[in-house]
């Protein structure tokens, strides 16, 4: 074909040859257009995807903050019943109240040791917290020794019995005297920096 043919299709389809070249503009178009689509639509998904994130985060988040000041003040008071390894004074001054309102005598507590948390061989389970031993005797009626006991396990420190012995006093006909093995959680000493 050559240039005279074409021009005189041309004006005898004008409409069909304007089509067709529109036809062709438009899948030009559309071809280097979809790429871009593709884009967008991409960026408008995780857009949207965002949005959702932060109005879910938002929606969770209500109450948060009081949630936050309750469990401050629930590791507070649990950080307040543990002992502190520098305070055996205060550990003896506990241990004494707990007998005057149990009306018991006790003598001298025995520190056994300081279990301290992550160290290896060590005696405990705990993992953050470590653990403070000591030896008890106890002497008394044996309902008194008996609620020094229950004293000791309900008191403001978190306190576990792991040895206790009965045995009658020789002085006192109805009394017992007892000697006990307890451990209680301790606050875990900061590590020492090296040098």
């Amino acid at each position: 074909m050559n240039t005279e043919k074409l021009i005189t299709i041309a004006k005898q389809y004008p409409v069909a040859v304007l089509c067709g070249i529109l036809s062709v503009i438009m899948l030009v178009l559309l071809y280097l257009r979809g790429s871009v689509l593709d884009d967008t639509d991409r960026a408008y998904q995780e857009a949207l995807t965002k949005v959702e994130r932060i109005d879910t985060n938002e929606k969770n988040a209500i109450g948060l903050e009081e949630d936050v000041e309750g469990m401050t003040a629930l590791v507070e008071s649990i950080n307040a019943r543990l002992l502190k390894e520098e305070g055996k004074a205060d550990h003896f001054r506990y241990f004494l109240a707990l007998a005057e309102a149990s009306d018991v005598d006790l003598s001298d507590p025995v520190f056994r040791g300081m279990y301290v948390a992550g160290e290896k061989n060590t005696p405990i389970l705990t993992k953050e917290l470590s653990q403070v031993e000591y030896d008890l005797r106890v002497q008394g009626e044996y309902s008194k020794v008996l609620d020094f006991i229950y004293r000791l396990r309900t008191g403001r420190k978190f306190m576990r019995i792991d040895l206790l012995r009965l045995r009658p006093d020789p002085v006192m006909p109805a009394g017992v005297v007892t000697t006990l093995t307890v451990r209680a959680l301790a606050e875990t000493p900061p590590k020492e920096k090296k040098s």
